[in-house]
């Protein structure tokens, strides 16, 4: 009984170090040394033990709950919508620019994707995007570029803890702009290199919600917004495959990176710090220059290593449970390109597929007009 009433007693919440008597006399008490118990988004260890036959309650250390590792779990939901963001710009904006001088050229490029991150428990992310704006060919062999982006979706986490799991989920969406430069070398008989940049910037919205973070089911909430960066940088070489086809060798850099925040949950401050998610993805991509009546094929494979992409944070003392979706994933990628004759129009198909550390499905459209 005495254990229970530790359990379930909001007012049983002693300092490191303290202690108070139970019984004054309590003598042939047999039970549990040692007991931990979760309240609110804190964890304590007490003991009980007789002393001169009185029944004592002491805390012996107190730290932030397991069940707030939901917390960064959640905000990786929020830097994956992010990352989403800038594969948009950094494949089908970027890859179909102009590179036709003194023209512009306006694009609207979609995106819709699904997505599950490993991060020893999962997050899932069903995400729309869409980039648009206007770009330009200028020197021969330099497109300028500069966009808006946006993007709306929802993601969903699942902890399992000793004594319930947790399960949070949210709406997400962002608004911001960037700009792109795209550079080509001269062709030769091998092929041509070629090179690109880009920067993002914006404000990303989200809160994070559980119907049942501890195990007297609480609902808690907070909001999770802020600003947020983004850049890439790439390079690569087109090797031709006689006068119809090329194979597009190259690595790309990705990095965004969203600020922290300080929410009060409960009766405390929580920091939560700022996530950065450095990327590296190294392919090939298979262009075929057949034009059959209009349309391109193209096909790809490609390794994708995620660096950091940790969520960390603080509630006061405490350090929070730590979460991340370092890792690997290979990705495959499909789609056609078409263009009828010298038609101002064009357009792109293509389809994605993460497996590893990320397992995904998207689906990109692009409509350029020259």
């Amino acid at each position: 009984k005495t254990i229970g009433l530790i359990q379930t007693d909001p007012d049983y919440k002693l300092s490191k170090g303290e202690t108070m008597t139970l019984i004054t006399k309590a003598e042939n008490y047999e039970g549990e040394e040692e007991v931990e118990t979760t309240k609110g988004v804190k964890k304590y260890l007490y003991s009980v033990e007789l002393d001169n036959g009185a029944l004592l309650l002491g805390c012996i250390d107190t730290a932030a709950a397991d069940q707030t590792k939901s917390f960064n779990e959640a905000r990786l939901g929020v830097s994956a919508a992010l990352n989403s963001a800038s594969d948009l710009v950094a494949s089908s904006v970027i890859d179909s620019a102009n590179t036709v001088t003194d023209k512009w050229e306006t694009f609207v490029t979609l995106g819709g994707s699904h997505s599950r991150y490993e991060t020893g428990s999962h997050v899932d992310l069903n995400m729309f995007n869409v980039a648009a704006g206007l770009s330009r060919g200028v020197l021969d062999n330099l497109t300028l570029g500069v966009f808006l982006e946006g993007g709306d979706g929802r993601y969903n986490t699942e902890n399992k803890f000793v004594d319930g799991n947790v399960a949070a989920k949210g709406d997400v969406n962002y608004f911001g702009g960037g700009i792109f430069v795209k550079a080509e070398g001269k062709k030769t008989n091998l092929g041509q290199l070629h090179g690109e940049v880009s920067f993002r910037a914006g404000h990303i919205n989200s809160k994070y919600n559980s119907p049942n973070f501890s195990s007297t089911n609480t609902y808690t909430s907070f909001d999770m917004s802020g600003a947020y960066l983004g850049a890439h940088a790439g390079f690569g070489y087109k090797w031709a495959i006689g006068n119809e086809s090329d194979i597009d060798s190259y690595v790309k850099y990705l990095w965004n990176s969203q600020n922290g925040t300080s929410p009060v949950i409960g009766d405390e401050q929580f920091n939560l710090d700022a996530i950065n998610s450095h990327r590296l993805r190294a392919g090939f991509r298979y262009n075929s220059k057949a034009d059959v009546n209009g349309f391109n094929f193209f096909g790809g494979l490609a390794y994708e290593y995620e660096f950091s992409g940790k969520a960390t944070g603080q509630a006061g003392e405490y350090t929070l449970i730590d979460s991340d979706f370092r890792g690997g994933s290979g990705m495959v990628e499909v789609g056609l390109k078409f263009q009828k004759g010298n038609s101002p129009w064009k357009g792109e198909l293509a389809v994605q597929g993460y497996t590893g550390k990320r397992e995904s499905i998207g689906v990109n459209l692009g409509v350029w007009y020259e």
